[in-house]
C-alpha cells in the first residue's frame, strides 16, 4: 500500500465531516450537498442554477469574487445556461484588470483621475444590482463543525449578499475551509485568507497591498486603509420563512483559501 497517496483516509475523514455538518446545517435550515470532487461540485451548482432559474423570464444571477468558482470553472459554465442576466462586477480581463475598464494597456492603469473615478462609480453600482439578483453564487472562508457559516470581507459586497437581498444562495467551499468554531474561522480568515488574497490582487491585479499580516504571517488586527478583512458575518441559520434560500456545497478538495 502506498503511504503517500491519502485519497484513502482523505475520503474517510470527509465522510465522517460530512455526516455531521448535514445535520447540524438541515438543523439551521441551510441546505447542504458533499461532494466529492470538483467536477462533482460543478455540475451541482449548475443542478441547482437550473433548478432555480425561472422558467418564462429572465433570471438574474449574480457573483462575487471567488478563486473556488474560477476553480471549478463556475463563472464560464453558467453562461452556457440560457435565460441568464449575469452580474458579475468583478469580472477581468486576462491581465487582471477589471472589464468595466475596457481595453488598457498592459501593467498599472494610467487613466486620469476623473475617469478612474467614474469607472469605478460604475463599478460600485454593478456591485449594487449583484445584491438584488435571483441567484447569487459564492464563495465562503470558513464553516464550522457546528453549522456556522463564517466570512471576512472588505467592502462587504459579498457577505452582504449571503445575509440579505438575492432570492438563492449558492456557497461553494473547500474541505481547507472547515473550522472547529468561530474563533477559529475568524483566526483563520485573518491569518490565512486575508493575507493570501493581498498577494494574489498584488500579482495578478495590479494592486499595492501592503498591511504587516504579509510581512509578519499573522493578523495583528491592524487599521491599515487597505485593511480587507474590516466585515465578518457570522450565518447561525435561515429564518424558517426562508429556508430553501441558502444552499452550501461542500468539496473534498482544497480550494481557494
Amino acid at each position: 500500500m502506498s503511504e503517500i497517496n491519502l485519497t484513502g483516509e482523505r475520503k474517510l475523514l470527509f465522510q465522517a465531516q460530512s455526516e455531521k455538518l448535514a445535520k447540524k446545517f438541515s438543523s439551521r435550515r441551510i441546505s447542504f450537498y458533499p461532494c466529492y470532487d470538483k467536477d462533482e461540485a460543478q455540475k451541482k451548482v449548475l443542478q441547482l442554477v437550473r433548478e432555480f432559474k425561472f422558467e418564462n423570464s429572465e433570471t438574474k444571477v449574480g457573483f462575487a469574487d471567488s478563486v473556488t468558482l474560477h476553480q471549478l470553472d463556475i463563472f464560464n459554465q453558467i453562461k452556457k445556461i440560457g435565460g441568464i442576466n449575469i452580474i458579475n462586477p468583478l469580472a477581468r480581463n486576462e491581465d487582471g484588470k477589471y472589464v468595466i475598464f475596457g481595453k488598457q494597456p498592459s501593467g498599472k492603469m494610467n487613466l486620469p483621475r476623473d475617469e478612474y473615478y467614474a469607472l469605478m462609480e460604475k463599478l460600485w453600482q454593478s456591485m449594487r444590482e449583484s445584491l438584488l439578483t435571483d441567484i447569487f453564487v459564492i464563495g465562503a472562508n470558513a464553516i464550522t463543525m457546528k453549522g456556522q457559516i463564517v466570512s471576512t470581507d472588505g467592502t462587504g459586497n459579498r457577505v452582504g449578499g449571503m445575509i440579505f437581498g438575492p432570492r438563492k444562495v449558492i456557497i461553494v467551499v473547500g474541505r481547507n475551509k472547515i473550522c472547529r468554531d468561530v474563533d477559529e474561522a475568524i483566526k483563520r480568515n485573518r491569518d490565512i485568507a486575508a493575507p493570501l488574497n493581498y498577494y494574489r490582487h498584488n500579482i495578478k491585479h495590479h494592486n499595492r497591498f501592503d498591511n504587516p499580516c504579509m510581512k509578519l504571517g499573522y493578523c495583528v488586527d491592524c487599521n491599515s486603509p487597505r485593511r480587507g478583512c474590516l466585515k465578518t458575518v457570522i450565518i447561525d441559520g435561515e429564518m424558517e420563512g426562508f429556508k430553501d434560500r441558502t444552499h452550501l456545497i461542500l468539496v473534498n478538495e482544497n480550494l481557494g483559501f
